[in-house]
């Protein structure tokens, strides 16, 4: 397994941020503003669905699941943890 690089606090602020500012984010400018803020731009991005790369990949997941789901507000369920090398925050 390997270590990371940052600080646990560190790592759950830009978690947080991936689930509150980019995923709950339904402003286009905003959303991608803040998905620069949380990535670098060689990024790449698991979810259960596909593996996406890029900060156009994931605004195009983020903002095509609030776009088909207008009720949806994401919110943490527990805190970050990590799971084969993944750190995880889940949702609900």
């Amino acid at each position: 397994m390997t270590t990371p690089k940052e600080t646990p606090s560190k790592i759950t602020a830009l978690m947080k941020s991936n689930l509150l500012s980019v995923f709950n984010e339904r402003d286009p400018l905003a959303r991608r503003a803040a998905i620069e803020a949380t990535y670098t731009t060689g990024l790449t991005f698991h979810d259960p669905d596909a593996t996406t790369y890029g900060h156009d990949a994931v605004d195009k997941l983020s903002g095509g699941l609030l776009d088909k789901n207008p009720g949806w507000v994401f919110k943490p369920d527990g805190p970050v943890f990590l799971l084969d090398e993944i750190f995880v925050l889940q949702s609900n």
